[in-house]
């Protein structure tokens, strides 16, 4: 018969969760494949993924146990990156309706909420690049992994002071910051002028960090 498996890494930059990745596949933890729980009605199909039993382990109730793990991780994740964008930066709370702003609770402008993710544009190609050239190092080519990370992590910040006024929370929600990744809340009325300000810091802030770690003649 098939027998098919996967593994999930958490990791602030791809070096991390790869590196994650590996040891789970050697521990023989992750994904496998297992019959649906229609096959066996009498147990509890996880609320998440739909095709595992339940266990009600690693994190909320009702989950298997491998989305019960991601599930603690991301919550983990989240409280983290909170907390290293929050050091200049205050955030309403946790749950959506913490972005409303009242004021402008007539109209659509208020009580919408974007959802924000974005996905460095040519990293897998910069990378292969990196890796076929003799001048970069791997353990460069790490440095430059966290150097994107930082930088999606700066954007981000930078970004959060163009929407916020002086001696107000940040009307967001971060949810993953990570490489080149990002997931994030907003209040829609402030999601597109979030979104110009990500976008022209990004480019900037990643070239200078990539130029700091192997130089201009790489960099270019």
């Amino acid at each position: 018969g098939a027998d098919l498996g996967g593994s999930w890494g958490a990791g602030g930059h791809y070096s991390a969760a790869f590196a994650d990745i590996r040891g789970m596949s050697g521990r023989g933890e992750g994904l496998e494949w297992l019959p649906g729980t229609s096959e066996a009605a009498w147990l509890q199909p996880c609320s998440a993924c739909g095709s595992r039993p339940a266990a009600g382990s690693g994190g909320r109730d009702g989950l298997c146990v491998d989305c019960g793990e991601r599930d603690r991780a991301a919550r983990h994740s989240k409280r983290e990156l909170a907390t290293r964008l929050g050091k200049n930066l205050r955030f309403p709370g946790n749950e959506l309706s913490d972005l409303i702003d009242r004021s402008l609770s007539d109209g659509p402008a208020g009580n919408h909420i974007a959802l924000l993710c974005a996905d460095g544009n040519g990293v897998g190609s910069l990378f292969e690049g990196l890796v076929g050239n003799p001048q970069v190092s791997k353990e460069e080519r790490g440095t430059i992994s966290v150097a994107l990370a930082e930088a999606t992590l700066e954007a981000v910040k930078f970004a959060c002071t163009r929407i916020t006024p002086e001696g107000e929370a940040t009307r967001m929600i971060p949810i993953l910051a990570a490489a080149d990744d990002l997931s994030l809340f907003v209040a829609a009325d402030l999601a597109w002028d979030f979104t110009l300000a990500l976008l022209q810091s990004y480019g900037d802030i990643a070239q200078r960090k990539i130029v700091e770690t192997v130089g201009d003649e790489v960099a270019a």
